[in-house]
């Protein structure tokens, strides 16, 4: 049944002797045949295994009897894994014939399981880079899912495998990295694994399809929907079809892939104008118009009357003064009113645009200032001309009627 329990490790070494205690150099010294009579017979096959073999014949001096010994040690590929080390030509196995007896004593001193090693004993992926990988994941329409759970995981891993394994004729061992998810509400199975490339060069004389090529077949047997298999067990069967196959490239996927952070509200607070700094520069005001003043007008004087009496007895006529006017004063008129030069400071960086500015304003200010004092000085023109004006109508009707006056 299915469990989560951690895998036993690989079991190593042998059952008759001590890892530890197999620490021979040269087999002379293990079976202390240095006096012996020994021969290399040459290469045999045990247990399907190449051995180079060799025979001995020595006295055992503790039985006090004639010994013959052959000795068999791995080649051809042939390697002993034991801990972190491994190397060829380890001692394989031993048979013995003591005092002349005919059937010997056989000593099977490496453990050996004829039996092919289930497909995952062995992580070859560490020897592939990234180019040499495939990763995709398989979505498996399955039946009878309710059968699923009956089912024990390396059973079904080594099923699936095998089975697309002999589907691209290729060694189990080129799948690694191997996980099943079930949905059972959908009825589907997802199978993640990696797909590695053939080993170079390739063993036991056999032309394997590329990664590519592999890959390929793969892909267009489940699209063409020609990947289906039973799997079976004693209370029944389940059906799995393949549906869909993804490629999983992570150099591509990781690097178009956007972040999915969700967007935060962006507040934008209204941002105050800033005011430019005012520029100190030298102010030129202008002095205040100046304002004549006319002295006030005397009132006009009268001259005395003269009269004149004639004494004769003819007729006579009196001469009447003629009437005189007030001499007329002179109108004070104020002058000009000049406003100063603005005398602008020698330009520099800061002032070299307010310049123009500054010299508009000062002849404007010049310019007010006369069109004022004209118009000041027409208008009291005006004023005095209207006053003599009367001033001499006045004096005319005085005069007149003085005249009438002398007549009657």
């Amino acid at each position: 049944m299915m469990s989560c329990s951690s895998a036993s490790p690989l079991v190593l070494g042998d059952n008759f002797v001590a890892n530890v205690s197999l620490g021979m150099q040269t087999t002379a010294d293990y079976f202390h045949s240095a006096t012996a009579n020994i021969q290399y017979v040459g290469q045999v096959t045990v247990r399907n295994v190449v051995c180079d073999t060799w025979v001995g014949q020595y006295f055992d001096q503790v039985d006090n009897r004639q010994n013959t010994v052959q000795w068999y040690f791995t080649t051809r590929k042939w390697w002993e894994a034991a801990g972190n080390s491994e190397g060829g030509g380890a001692f394989f196995m031993m048979k013995l014939w003591s005092g002349g007896s005919s059937n010997p004593k056989l000593y099977n001193v490496m453990r050996y399981n004829p039996s092919p090693p289930d497909f995952d004993s062995f992580d070859f992926s560490v020897c592939f880079d990234r180019r040499a990988k495939k990763h995709f994941t398989i979505e498996f329409a399955v039946g009878n899912v309710q059968f699923y759970t009956q089912l024990s995981r390396p059973y079904l891993k080594t099923s699936v495998v095998q089975w697309l394994a002999g589907r691209l004729n290729i060694q189990p061992n080129r799948f690694t990295d191997i996980s099943f998810d079930l949905d059972i509400e959908r009825s589907r199975l997802f199978m993640s694994a990696t797909l590695l490339d053939r080993a170079i060069p390739t063993t036991f004389n056999r032309n394997e399809i590329s990664l590519g090529g592999a890959f390929s077949f793969l892909s267009g047997s489940i699209d063409a929907s020609h990947l289906s298999f039973n799997l079976t067990f004693s209370n029944g069967f389940i059906t799995l079809v393949g549906v869909t196959l993804v490629e999983h490239n992570f150099v591509k996927e990781f690097a178009t892939t956007t972040p999915t952070t969700p967007p935060t509200t962006r507040i934008v607070a209204p941002t105050i104008p800033l005011v430019p700094p005012k520029r100190t520069t030298a102010q030129h005001t202008l002095p205040p118009t100046l304002t004549p003043t006319l002295p006030a007008t005397p009132p006009p004087t009268l001259p005395p009357t003269q009269s004149s009496s004639s004494s004769s007895s003819s007729s006579s006529s009196s001469s009447l003064p003629s009437p005189t006017c007030p001499p007329e004063s002179p109108m004070m008129t104020s002058a000009p009113c000049s406003c100063p030069r603005a005398t602008t400071p020698a330009p520099c960086v800061g002032q070299q645009r307010s310049a123009s500015s500054a010299t508009g304003i000062s002849s404007g200010a010049l310019a007010g200032g006369v069109v004022a004092a004209l118009i000041l000085g027409l208008v009291i023109g005006i004023i005095a001309t209207r006053f003599y004006h009367v001033l001499k109508v006045n004096t005319n009707q005085m005069t007149i009627n003085l005249i009438d006056e002398n007549n009657i």
